[in-house]
């Protein structure tokens, strides 16, 4: 038997061009233990509800990070990470980010127990 879980978030419509999400401009702690996000995951929709995979370079598996950037709110997909704060600003077609994450004990063995993340997730009008 298999079972297949998907999450649906619509994009932002752009009417007559191609667009794309992309992850830009890492700072912070994070950046250290190698935090990345995959561009080809990241979801906005119109209401600012939003989704995207990251990973940690040290930590063996990916996670999920869904939320709502007006309202302040995200949750990871994952046991071994948590988000302690998160913070988004919506300037044009940027959303400026500031995350601080809190490792399980398992994981705290690998990258410490937590780290902070800076970084744009930036509306690429036009782009194939």
């Amino acid at each position: 038997m298999v079972f297949i879980v998907a999450f649906l978030i619509p994009s932002i419509p752009v009417e007559g061009a191609d667009h794309e999400w992309v992850a830009t401009d890492y700072e912070g702690s994070c950046r250290q233990i190698g935090f990345k996000i995959h561009n080809d995951s990241i979801q906005v929709a119109e209401n600012s509800t939003f989704s995207f995979a990251f990973f940690f370079r040290q930590l063996p598996e990916n996670s999920g990070l869904v939320g709502n950037l007006i309202e302040h709110e995200a949750e990871t997909t994952n046991n071994h990470v948590s988000v302690l704060s998160f913070v988004s600003e919506r300037v044009g077609n940027i959303w400026k980010i500031e995350v601080d994450w809190l490792f399980s004990a398992c994981s705290q063995r690998f990258v410490g127990p937590t780290c902070h993340a800076s970084f744009q997730l930036e509306l690429m009008v036009g782009a194939s």
